[in-house]
């Protein structure tokens, strides 16, 4: 057990990257102390590979344990360096495809993205030193959609609204509530408004 333990490491590296959908949205800084963990176990990982290589070239590559090490941490850094949150899409095979979506970039590359699905299902998500997933429900009323959230906005709203920007085609304001001078304008990265409909 204790010779396969680089491989080991490496699957669990690999797990923990690929269930990021499930905890990038836990309480407080708990998914940045996550994330930075996962980092540095990328670079000890490198590390570790790095010096199995060296340790496998002195021995000829012999030693079939070392072989299988290198080849599952080789492969594990691959994979994550590819896909750094994960090369399983949970949101897609929870959710289905997006119908729309949109995103507005702030300061210092903060992000707000709407992801509009099937049976009027909307996602929410705010990354500003943190990542914050917000659901609920959208209902479309003339050129207005509704976003109903389950608990509430990433901005403390429980409902806010949507609407075609009439100025810069390609984008939707997003108006955080009904009050909002300064609607967010998000530019749409894919489907279109009238896919929704």
């Amino acid at each position: 057990m204790k010779k396969y333990i680089v491989s080991i490491y490496s699957i669990l590296l690999l797990i923990i990257v690929n269930t990021s959908f499930f905890w990038e949205n836990l309480p407080g800084i708990f998914d940045l102390i996550i994330l930075g963990l996962t980092f540095i176990g990328f670079i000890v990982l490198l590390f570790i590979s790095i010096s199995q290589i060296i340790k496998g070239f002195k021995e000829k590559f012999k030693n079939q344990i070392r072989i299988i090490n290198i080849c599952i941490s080789s492969i594990v850094l691959v994979l994550i360096y590819i896909f750094p949150f994960g090369f399983i899409n949970f949101e897609k095979m929870i959710y289905d495809d997006n119908l729309l979506f949109t995103q507005y970039e702030g300061v210092a590359n903060g992000t707000v993205s709407l992801k509009f699905k099937k049976d009027n299902i909307f996602i929410e998500k705010s990354v500003f030193f943190g990542v914050e997933n917000n659901i609920g429900n959208y209902e479309i009323k003339n050129d207005t959609i509704f976003l109903i959230f389950k608990k509430s906005s990433n901005f403390g709203e429980e409902k806010s609204f949507c609407i075609e920007d009439k100025e810069f085609k390609d984008n939707l304001l997003y108006f955080r509530n009904f009050k909002d001078p300064l609607p967010l304008r998000m530019k749409v990265l894919e489907g279109n408004f009238n896919q929704l409909k």
